[in-house]
């Protein structure tokens, strides 16, 4: 299973590091330069929705509490959550990774890790204002680093059966996430989606022409693949 995340606006998951002089809160991203999300940063909103909803007496704290785990707890919880991948992470890896092995494509000298950074990122400014003279304070002035809206990340999980519900509940009624999620970032939709393979099986010609012979069924296909 994978939780879908689709950004409704610009979104700051600080990773707590200064990757630039300019930037004073940065993002994480890998090493060609590419976004991702840290699942501490996802794990614990999704705590606070199920803390929510259990106040309201719709699910129990103790099915809580073995989905993420108590807090101060030396081992987690039963869910198991990776890192947020943006969408076709793979797919723009395997790209960035070809042209790097070509030494002579000109596509070469737009794959900085730099340059990947600002096609994917935005710099913002904000200021603390006082409230007497309403105008900045002095030295407040600060940037952060944001992924640009219209955005999709997935996130790998594995959880038991029982508290998918649950789970999926709280992914549901997320509605922000990361830094100044009261100042218009961070909108996000959440979706659990369930990508497991359907297991098929190939009817062999002469069953498939029995079964079309007797309920007097058109397959124009020699073959076709039936649902377990």
């Amino acid at each position: 299973m994978k939780i879908k995340m689709e950004l409704l606006s610009d979104l700051c998951t600080s990773s707590g590091d200064s990757l630039s002089p300019i930037v004073d809160i940065e993002i994480a991203v890998d090493e060609y330069g590419i976004p991702y999300i840290p699942s501490k940063r996802i794990k614990g909103v999704l705590r606070e929705v199920g803390e929510a909803l259990c106040k309201l007496e719709h699910y129990n704290l103790q099915d809580l509490d073995s989905i993420f785990g108590k807090p101060g707890q030396r081992h987690g919880g039963l869910l198991r959550i990776d890192n947020g991948r943006i969408e076709n992470y793979e797919s723009i890896k395997s790209y960035i990774e070809s042209c790097y092995s070509q030494h002579s494509n000109p596509m070469i000298k737009f794959l900085t890790k730099d340059y990947i950074i600002d096609y994917f990122t935005i710099i913002r400014d904000q200021t603390s204002i006082d409230n007497k003279t309403y105008m900045a304070k002095d030295n407040s002035l600060r940037k952060l680093r944001t992924i640009k809206k219209g955005n999709i990340f997935y996130f790998p999980i594995e959880i038991p059966g029982k508290f998918i519900k649950l789970f999926e509940d709280c992914c549901r009624l997320t509605r922000n996430i990361g830094l100044n999620r009261t100042r218009g970032f961070g909108e996000v939709k959440l979706t659990l989606i369930d990508d497991t393979p359907v297991k098929t099986k190939i009817l062999h010609d002469e069953c498939l022409n029995k079964y079309c012979a007797k309920y007097k069924v058109f397959v124009p296909v020699t073959r076709l693949p039936i649902r377990n």
